[in-house]
């Protein structure tokens, strides 16, 4: 049985097409902002900024992690994700886009913003203190939760 030179060629590149269509990466969600929360002003600025990387891409989603503190008022990671879903609302900010959620707990009110190519896995949260070693203060467990806004 005689292979041409043209046949080989052929099947070679078929076969490198294919290793190289199975080896391209999966996208990965991109952080492109975690700040120790300090006030709303700021995060309005932040959140002005993922709505434009946002618009920059259309097929991209956003994502936004908030962690409490390590010593917290009893509803304040909750306040944080009211506020921030106040904000978006104003900002006429797609939240099916954009989705807020709870972090867990780390030593200071944080707050991540992320970028979520498509077909990328979302970020998982990453809170660096047990909630059982969060210490609640200032807000007793009969009063009304702590609010604030972005």
């Amino acid at each position: 049985m005689k292979i041409s030179i043209t046949k080989i060629i052929i099947l070679l590149s078929v076969l490198f097409a294919f290793q190289y269509a199975n080896a391209q990466e999966k996208p990965k969600a991109e952080l492109v902002d975690s700040f120790i929360y300090s006030n709303s002003e700021e995060a309005s600025v932040k959140i002005d900024m993922l709505n434009s990387m946002l618009h920059q891409s259309p097929t991209n989603a956003g994502y936004v992690i908030v962690y409490g503190g390590k010593v917290s008022k009893r509803g304040e990671i909750e306040a944080h994700l009211r506020g921030i879903r106040v904000t978006f609302t104003i900002k006429r900010i797609d939240q099916e886009r954009v989705p807020v959620i709870k972090g867990g707990y780390r030593d200071k009110v944080t707050i991540e913003f992320w970028i979520v190519p498509e077909g990328a896995d979302l970020p998982q949260p990453t809170p660096t203190i047990d909630a059982k070693k969060v210490r609640f203060k200032g807000v007793s467990r009969k009063t009304i939760p702590y609010d604030c806004c972005p």
